[in-house]
């Protein structure tokens, strides 16, 4: 198994290595390369079963598991399709003793291999804009009351979400049913996206706070975490809020976001704003960085593919008859970045490490 098992990272390694050159020098992976890994990597489960190494629920879970995470990646606008085909054709194809000291969440195979993807390409993000804030191409724009405001509204959702969390996996500890963490994560997610999606439709963001209060009791009365646990907690979600929202987003916005003018865009080229019909030939711009696949009247979003030749002829077309006056024929794009190279570094440091690449920061 020794030999197959490296014959197996090989051919992973060069697919995701010739993926890399192609996205960055063509913006594209090619199709027999993301196609061809998935297709050896199911012969390569049917085979593991076959040996015994695998069993017929763990290889089913790993493949329905791993292409829904990566069809979901690519639904919120993350990923293109090439780049989520090409980590799922990686997730199936690389043995076992690759995972071997992932723990928790990081256990799961695709779960592991998503942690040493973006951690590298979170800390390549944050890196990056550092260099150009202390270059001085970049200012930090910092509002104490806006900041302090933000803030507390995170650790406050965070400590109601542990209540409603508690509630969502109560028949799990009470009938002591064996899920696997996978589930229970997928399950957790779809609560919360339903929750969102209902305040949005009936508009009641603005009493957010009354309405998740009953799960903050849960956490204070049948959680009862240890102060220290809650302490930790709070430090770690501010962390990440400087990190990602008010260092990642709003610098990253300022460097990697340009405004251009519509009849000038050119295929390929990512939006940052939508362009939603908000009624007949009537249109207006709206926020937003990722795509909104299920959203209705949205004529251009964030594809991570980039415009179609057809989509910009008719952004063209309806620009020239003045539909887009509102916003004077303006909309902001994003700099491209190829993903193919950040997938294919993930998947070498987890053949290094064969566990989550983070555990070396901290021990």
């Amino acid at each position: 198994m020794h030999l197959y098992e490296t014959f197996t990272i090989l051919i992973t390694l060069s697919c995701c290595f010739y993926a890399s050159y192609t996205d960055i020098k063509y913006r594209k992976v090619r199709n027999f390369c993301s196609f061809g890994l998935i297709s050896f990597g199911l012969f390569n489960q049917i085979f593991l079963i076959l040996l015994g190494e695998n069993t017929i629920i763990d290889s089913f879970f790993l493949v329905f598991g791993g292409f829904l995470i990566s069809y979901l990646i690519y639904l919120i606008g993350v990923w293109a399709p090439g780049d989520s085909k090409l980590f799922l054709g990686a997730a199936l194809t690389l043995p076992k003793t690759a995972f071997e000291h992932f723990v928790g969440i990081g256990e799961f195979p695709v779960l592991g291999l998503l942690i040493n993807i973006f951690l590298p390409y979170f800390l390549f993000m944050i890196f990056s804009l550092l260099y150009k804030v202390l270059k001085g191409d970049l200012k930090i724009e910092f509002h104490v009351k806006e900041v302090l405001g933000d803030v507390a509204t995170l650790v406050y959702n965070l400590f109601c979400f542990m209540g409603f969390g508690h509630l969502l996996l109560y028949p799990v500890r009470r009938f002591n049913i064996q899920g696997s963490p996978l589930l229970i994560i997928l399950m957790f997610m779809g609560f919360f996206a339903l929750f969102r999606k209902f305040m949005t439709r009936y508009r009641l963001k603005e009493y957010q706070v009354f309405i998740l209060a009953p799960f903050l009791l849960v956490t204070i009365f049948l959680i009862s975490p240890p102060l220290m646990t809650l302490v930790n907690i709070t430090i770690v979600a501010v962390t990440m809020y400087f990190l990602v929202n008010l260092f990642a987003f709003n610098l990253g916005g300022a460097s990697f976001i340009e405004e251009k003018d519509i009849c000038e865009l050119k295929p390929g080229v990512v939006l940052a704003e939508k362009i939603v019909e908000v009624e007949e030939k009537k249109y207006e711009k709206k926020k937003g960085t990722f795509s909104s696949h299920f959203t209705r009247g949205i004529l251009a979003e964030p594809l991570p593919e980039g415009l179609s030749r057809q989509k910009i002829k008719e952004l063209n077309q309806l620009c020239e008859e003045g539909y887009f006056k509102a916003f004077e024929n303006k909309i902001k794009v994003q700099q491209s970045m190829s993903f193919a190279p950040f997938i294919t570094l993930g998947i070498l440091l987890t053949v290094i490490s064969r566990g989550a690449i983070y555990r070396f920061f901290f021990f």
